[in-house]
């Protein structure tokens, strides 16, 4: 009977075992499910996928890679609670595997989320002392110093006692060492590059940026960002045009989002406008191949979203505070920075931004300062300075703008073939802002000139570019020949007139000096009806005869005239009626004297006013002509004797009267006598 009892004793232990293991291999399997389930099925929310591998734990909880992948699931919660369970879960997966580099990684990660960056990168130091190809520590590391330059490049010591910039050249130095050590272990390695182009970017090394971009999208041709640090590249560089190129690669690859960040004008200010409109009356130079202000804004978007984007929390760098301020205004003059509490100070050249952060890593904008005007004591608040409306919507620095100066120019319009409109242009340009070689009485000069009609929507109509080579004196007196006269015409069809007004420029670069003479002004295009009598714009002229093909007229685009001169005008009659022998009878009376005070403000400054010569006299010259001819259109010049005129600012007033029919028309100008 003992004997019976002892074998079924023993069966029952083998019995045991087998049904034991049957479920440690059953518990694995549903372990192994459940954490299969967790990891692969995204889709699902981040605590269902939680409620699985918590399930998985209380069936095994020695399980280090579900220890692990729950922790990742609670750090990408990302809150603080979360990241307080997802640091018990990471460092019981190292425990239970201490040699699984993986878990290391995510431990330093987490550690970084944390906000202990000095924590995350001895961790991540760690890792590559037992692994030293993981690139990704690398470049952790390398991201750690550049940050820390970042933080230490404007900031001042905490006794106010001086700049701590050393510490960020040495940090340069070594996040560039751990950049390269990533790179040599693996060349495609793109966080590396991006590192060493924002260390270019942030130490002004303008060409070393593009031959990273350029390394970089060897590698990966359609990178994004690749594409952004090449287009700042040029930029840098002042290769404009490339600049243009390579942003417009980088657009082909963004999307609808990040393309609705690089094109908007919301932020800048711009309200209803139409971009186009927006952008053509910001364009500091036709002449250019580029729109630079338009260029300038879509490298701002870039480098906001490179500088201030926060990846592990999915928000570009467009959406930040600084970001927003950094397109808006663009880089500061000078930056100064606190670490306790952690401040940034942003200063312009006459208004400054203040900056707050609990971390020194989520930035908030507090207040504007504006020194100029300092209407409110404690500036302005983030809501204001924010939105589209406020006061001071953008800030651009033309690059052209230590070489441009102001042209003189004269417009006139006159009526030309099939409803046309002919734009007579002549400008004066300064002698002392250009190159030039003098042959006799002409002067050689190397330009690019262009003539430039926007419509008010910002669309361009029309224009004309030319290189002029030879030029002439506007005129022989000591104030005109310090000037060469330049003259243009531009014709106007009529599906271009239709406009209220026009955008004209004109813009004259020396090739050689590099200065740039500029002139933009709206015009109202003067209509020429076919059917009752008008006339063309009034022409200033330093002299005009009659020649082989007609009058020769010599515009005087300055203007101004000397009491000793004779004043020249040219303009044209149309439409006038011819009696029954074809012939036409009509009358020009003009008028000079002073202007109507109605024309200036009524806060006007009654010093300037008497030192432009103006004064409530009535008119001091008036001359009538008969004419009689036989064409219906009469070319008419003049001249006036300006003798009895004291120095100041006259106007000149024309009335033609058509004698057969008793119709006027009429146009005035004004000129100043020295």
């Amino acid at each position: 009977m003992t004997r019976v009892l002892k074998m079924r004793t023993s069966c029952l232990g083998v019995l045991s075992v087998f049904v034991l293991m049957a479920c440690v291999k059953a518990n694995a399997n549903s372990v192994d499910s459940l954490l299969a389930r967790a990891q692969s099925d995204t889709s699902k929310p981040l605590d269902y996928r939680i409620g699985l591998l918590r399930k998985a734990l209380r069936v095994d909880d020695d399980r280090a890679d579900v220890c692990a992948a729950l922790g990742v699931l609670f750090m990408q919660k990302n809150t603080p609670a979360s990241r307080l369970r997802a640091d018990r879960y990471i460092y019981r997966a190292i425990v239970l595997d201490p040699e699984n580099i993986e878990y290391h990684l995510s431990y330093a990660t987490l550690q970084r989320k944390k906000g202990f960056r000095y924590n995350a990168r001895r961790y991540f130091e760690k890792v590559l002392s037992i692994d030293s190809t993981q690139v990704d520590a690398a470049c952790e590391v390398g991201d750690y110093y550049l940050q820390d330059m970042l933080k230490y490049v404007d900031a001042r010591r905490f006794d106010g006692g001086g700049s701590m910039r050393s510490f960020a050249m040495e940090s340069v130095q070594t996040a560039a060492d751990y950049y390269h050590y990533a790179l040599a272990h693996d060349p495609y390695c793109r966080r590396a590059y991006y590192g060493l182009g924002m260390l270019s970017i942030e130490g002004g090394y303008k060409e070393d940026l593009i031959v990273i971009a350029q390394a970089l999208l060897g590698r990966w041709p359609q990178d994004r960002d690749g594409l952004l640090f090449l287009g700042l590249g040029y930029y840098a560089a002042e290769k404009y045009e490339a600049a243009g190129k390579a942003f417009d690669r980088a657009y082909a690859q963004m999307d609808s989002v990040g393309q609705a960040a690089m094109t908007s004008i919301e932020l800048l200010g711009g309200g209803d406008e139409a971009p186009a409109l927006f952008w053509q009356k910001r364009d500091p130079l036709f002449l250019s191949p580029v729109n630079e202000r338009k260029l300038a804004h879509r490298g701002r978007v870039a480098y906001a979203n490179l500088r201030f984007g926060l990846p592990d929390e999915e928000i570009a760098g467009w959406e930040t505070d600084m970001g927003k301020v950094w397109i808006r205004y663009g880089r500061y003059v000078n930056r100064v920075r606190t670490l306790i509490p952690h401040r940034e100070i942003w200063t312009y050249e006459d208004f400054s931004m203040d900056f707050f952060s609990y971390d020194s890593v989520h930035w908030k904008l507090e207040s504007m300062r504006d020194e100029r005007w300092a209407l409110v004591p404690g500036g302005w608040g983030r809501s204001q300075i924010l939105s589209p409306n406020f006061y001071y919507p953008e800030r651009y620095i033309d690059p052209y703008r230590d070489q441009k100066y102001g042209l003189p120019v004269q417009v006139g319009f006159f009526k030309a073939e099939e409803k046309q409109v002919k734009v007579a242009l002549s400008w004066g340009i300064p002698k002392h802002q250009l190159q030039y070689l003098k042959l006799y009485e002409t002067y050689q000069v190397d330009l690019d000139a262009g003539i430039f009609v926007h419509r008010s929507d910002g669309e361009e109509i029309t224009g004309i570019r030319w290189q002029p080579e030879v030029f002439r004196d506007v005129w022989t007196d000591s104030l005109k020949e310090r000037y060469l006269l330049g003259q243009r015409d531009l014709i106007l069809a009529p599906g271009q007139q239709d406009a209220d007004s026009l955008a004209l420029s004109l813009e004259i670069k020396d090739v050689g000096k590099k200065t740039v003479g500029v002139f933009r002004d709206t015009v109202f295009v003067q209509a020429f009806p076919d059917d009752v009598i008008s006339m063309s714009s009034v022409l200033l002229a330093s002299h005009a005869e009659d020649g082989k093909e007609g009058i020769e007229v010599i515009p005087n685009p300055l203007r101004t005239f000397g009491a000793d001169e004779l004043l020249y005008i040219y303009f044209e009659i149309y439409n006038l009626v011819r009696d029954e022998f074809g012939q036409t009878d009509f009358s020009v009376t003009y008028r000079v004297g002073p202007p109507d005070l109605r024309r200036f403000s009524d806060k006007r400054d009654r010093k300037a006013i008497a030192q432009l010569g103006i004064s409530d006299d009535r008119w001091r010259i008036s001359v009538s002509t008969d004419y009689r001819g036989g064409e219906m259109q009469e070319p008419i010049y003049l001249s006036i004797d300006l003798s009895e005129l004291g120095p100041g600012v006259h106007l000149l007033s024309i009335v033609v009267t058509d004698r057969q029919t008793g119709l006027q028309t009429w146009r005035e100008t004004l000129f100043r006598i020295l």
